[in-house]
């Protein structure tokens, strides 16, 4: 079974991993590092990722929903305010229809429930990227309109 991502990525593409715990965050860092060949940063809580966001463009975040120091959707709304073109994956244990709707109101793409299987985790990535890209042409081509 091939778990590596499509060549079609958007080069390079640059990934922002939130979540507390140590253990899914090496993980996440790993597996789209040996299987994308992008740049991964990684955050374990909300004023760490919010730090990453205003320094470093990002085109995927891969936020899980409860961390220490408050709530993933916290951090999909200042990505989505300093980089509107990244896309936003929640990931999440406790998965409530709120949640989701919360999410989807948010501006998240796509919602993934632990535990995931790495195939899920590589479509839905797939998936993200692509419509950053394309996010990415469209505000080009209305730039060259305008």
């Amino acid at each position: 079974m091939k778990n590596a991502l499509p060549d079609i990525l958007p080069v390079p593409a640059t990934t922002l991993v939130v979540d507390d715990e140590p253990g899914i965050r090496i993980l996440l860092h790993d597996w789209l590092s040996d299987h994308s060949g992008m740049t991964v940063h990684v955050a374990a809580t909300v004023e760490e990722a919010f730090d990453i966001l205003q320094k470093r463009s990002v085109d995927l975040l891969l936020v899980d929903l409860f961390l220490g120091d408050g709530s993933g959707l916290d951090v999909i709304r200042r990505a989505r305010e300093v980089q509107p073109h990244a896309v936003s994956i929640l990931i999440t244990a406790h998965p409530t229809v709120e949640t989701a709707i919360s999410a989807l109101q948010t501006g998240t793409y796509d919602y993934l429930i632990k535990p995931f299987r790495l195939e899920m985790l590589s479509a839905a990535v797939h998936r993200g990227l692509e419509n950053c890209r394309l996010r990415r042409e469209n505000m080009e081509l209305r730039e060259q309109v305008a």
